[in-house]
This record gives structure tokens, C-alpha cells and sequence, in this order.
């Protein structure tokens, strides 16, 4: 999301990585806060049989002034969902504008949008996700490895010929 949003946000190089580490070392900080509390609520047994361990905990959770902090908690959990979710999709739309060499990217949301429908209306059954996360994963290696290496030798190749065609001229 960085490489897509950074070239249209006025700030100095050194602003934008020092807020993105910022971003991203409240939210590792807050995930290992939310998994640790995970760990010492419930003992191991209890973590192999409930499917949202997070809920669970909010829930037990008593407040004077919230009674459900378990709604609250899931009406926030909506809201960074949703926001992850257009950001995805704008990513997405500008892609495929890129792509596809057009003006406007307006055709390019409803489509991702409708491609996110139908993705998320096959895969629904848990051992389905589970086939979906495998292949995902996978597929996370092959752009974050694989291509970068393949275009890394064939740059390499491609600077070593043009010095032998340099040089014979």
C-alpha cells in the first residue's frame, strides 16, 4: 500500500518512512499486547476450542459505562475492516486503470469490488479458507521472491550484454 499512496502524499522521504514505522510498529505492538493478553487469559485447551479468543476476552471484560464491550469492540473491528477494504480496492482499480491504459478508474472499483463478492461468496466454508490462505501465501512468495529475483537476473543480463555491445562498438 506504501509503493501506491506515497507518490501522491507531500512530504519529505524521511517523514513518510518515519510515520510508516511508526504505523506499523503501534500496530505489531498492539497485535503482541492483544496476543499476549490471549495467551494469559486462557490456557491451551481453551485456545484450541474457541474460534475468536478476542471477543471472548472483550466480553468477559465488565464496565460501568459500556455493557456490551463486545459491540463496541466489533463496531471498531467494522470500521478497520472497511477501511482496509476500500483501501484494497482503490489499489486495485488503480492497477488495473494502469493496465488497461484508461482515463478513469470508476469501472475498475465495481469490478474489484464484484471479483471480492464472488471470492468471498465460493470460499466460505472454514477448510475452503484454509485453501484459500494456502494459496495466497504461495502466491505472496512468488511476487515477493520469485519476480524481484527473475527481474533482478534479468537486469544483471541485460547490463552484462549491453557492455559486450558497447565494447564491440
Amino acid at each position: 500500500m506504501m509503493l501506491i499512496i506515497f507518490p501522491y502524499v507531500n512530504s519529505s522521504s524521511i517523514t513518510k518512512l518515519k510515520v510508516t514505522s511508526l504505523a506499523n510498529l503501534f500496530t505489531t505492538l498492539f497485535y503482541t499486547l492483544i496476543t499476549f493478553s490471549c495467551l494469559i487469559f486462557f490456557n491451551a485447551h481453551e485456545l484450541s476450542r474457541i474460534p475468536e479468543p478476542v471477543p471472548y476476552l472483550i466480553k468477559s471484560l465488565k464496565l460501568t459505562l459500556i455493557e456490551r464491550p463486545d459491540l463496541f469492540f466489533i463496531t471498531l473491528w467494522i470500521v478497520l475492516v472497511s477501511t482496509s477494504f476500500m483501501n484494497h480496492l482503490y489499489s486495485a482499480s488503480k492497477a488495473l486503470k494502469n493496465l488497461f491504459y484508461k482515463k478513469t478508474r470508476v469501472l475498475f472499483v465495481y469490478l474489484s469490488a464484484f471479483c471480492s463478492l464472488i471470492i468471498s461468496l465460493i470460499w466460505n466454508l472454514k477448510e475452503e479458507v484454509i485453501q484459500l490462505e494456502l494459496l495466497i501465501s504461495n502466491c505472496g512468495i512468488i511476487f515477493i521472491v520469485l519476480i524481484p529475483a527473475f527481474l533482478l537476473f534479468l537486469s544483471i543480463a541485460k547490463q552484462q550484454t549491453e557492455g559486450v555491445s558497447h565494447e564491440n562498438n
